[in-house]
């Protein structure tokens, strides 16, 4: 949502808390004529007897009364009760489909007149993630995790605070279906927790490996392993799940899936689309350990019954970009020419330093006989 600004309205402080007291009045709500002494006391009760009438104000009036609230917050010097209380009964009380874009919009207004570096700030922003992700509308707000990390940063707030942040976005991402999105601010969520505090993460972990083995598009996971929270898990069947995702063979899932039925079903994964992803990540481990591959050894591995079948997931695989092959249809194989790996870690760098150090010399000889030939064509 684009900037704008906060509303302030040219009357006095207590006349103009005077005048929200008579209109509620006479829209209903149980309150006496006499205000309160202090105008930090008089908002308070005014947001209290809002509940009713939020629930049925029209937008023109629930804009007009909120920013009216809004002047009188920033002149209370941001007070902290008030500034929550003001978020809670925006978001919590009367919200709808009909009225959610227009409260994200007013608490916008409380938002930018809020010093940048206000810590109620984040209360404001929670706020709005929480009528977006309810009522569909995360593309009003900001959400690209890099600018909440550096907002998160400069209001200093706890590590709870980040994670309750973290778990909002994450939620109101995923209910918009952007996955990658959301992937990320989860992974963020899960690198906040280290050894000691690990262990509060249970539930986070074990959803960000169902998230990650259920996506159709991510086959890449060892990088999960090293997260502290992850970690914790060893043992328990999520964890067995993952290893056998990031490093095992489509028999091992099967070996699993008779064993773990029960866990499975909870689980929430689809046992089909578990199969069809193991049998791409056991043939990117096929192809690193050899460049042709039998059509036999992909019945025998993968259980694909005919040549069909084996040619139709084999173009499958070559569209997902995870492999560059052909199909030898005479000699029933298949010729792999490039291939992406499941797993990347000491052995595969030390490969690659190898690969790269030979490619140098290979350059140096290259260009020695180069600056020979053109020495004997000078001479």
């Amino acid at each position: 949502m684009e900037s704008s600004l906060p509303v302030f309205i040219d009357l006095p402080e207590k006349d103009q808390a005077q005048e929200i007291r008579q209109y509620l009045i006479s829209a209903g709500s149980d309150l006496s004529s006499d205000s309160k002494e202090s105008i930090h006391e008089e908002l308070s009760c005014l947001l209290d007897a809002c509940d009713n009438w939020l629930k049925s104000a029209s937008d023109d009036d629930l804009e007009a009364m909120m920013n009216s609230f809004i002047s009188l917050i920033l002149f209370c010097t941001f007070d902290d009760k008030l500034t929550r209380k003001f978020c809670a009964k925006l978001t919590e009380m009367g919200a709808s489909e009909s009225n959610a874009l227009l409260r994200i919009k007013i608490l916008n207004n409380l938002f930018v007149g809020l010093p940048e570096g206000n810590a109620l700030r984040y209360d404001v922003y929670i706020g709005q993630l929480r009528l977006a992700s309810k009522f569909g509308h995360t593309n009003a707000i900001i959400t690209q995790l890099k600018q909440v990390k550096e907002w998160l940063k400069m209001w200093d707030i706890s590590i709870e605070q980040k994670r309750t942040c973290y778990r909002e976005l994450h939620t109101a991402l995923k209910d918009e279906h952007k996955s990658e999105q959301a992937t990320r601010v989860m992974l963020e969520l899960l690198s906040t927790y280290d050894e000691a505090s690990a262990s509060l993460a249970k539930a986070d972990a074990e959803n960000c490996i169902l998230n990650f083995i259920k996506k159709p598009d991510i086959f890449i996971m060892d990088h999960l392993l090293n997260l502290k929270p992850v970690a914790v898990l060893q043992g328990q069947p999520i964890h067995k799940l993952l290893e056998i995702f990031v490093s095992g063979q489509l028999s091992d899932y099967l070996d699993f899936h008779s064993k773990n039925t029960d866990f499975l079903k909870k689980s929430g994964l689809i046992h089909e689309q578990n199969i069809h992803k193991m049998r791409i990540l056991t043939t990117l481990t096929l192809a690193i350990q050899q460049k042709e591959i039998s059509f036999a050894t992909m019945t025998e591995l993968l259980g694909l019954k005919d040549d069909d079948e084996i040619e139709e997931f084999v173009i499958d695989l070559v569209k997902s970009k995870l492999m560059h092959a052909k199909i030898d249809q005479i000699n029933q194989k298949i010729i792999i020419r490039s291939t992406s790996r499941r797993t990347f870690g000491k052995a595969e760098w030390k490969e690659l330093e190898s690969k790269l150090e030979t490619w140098l010399d290979n350059f140096q000889t290259i260009r020695t006989n180069l600056e020979q030939i053109v020495q004997v064509g000078g001479a």
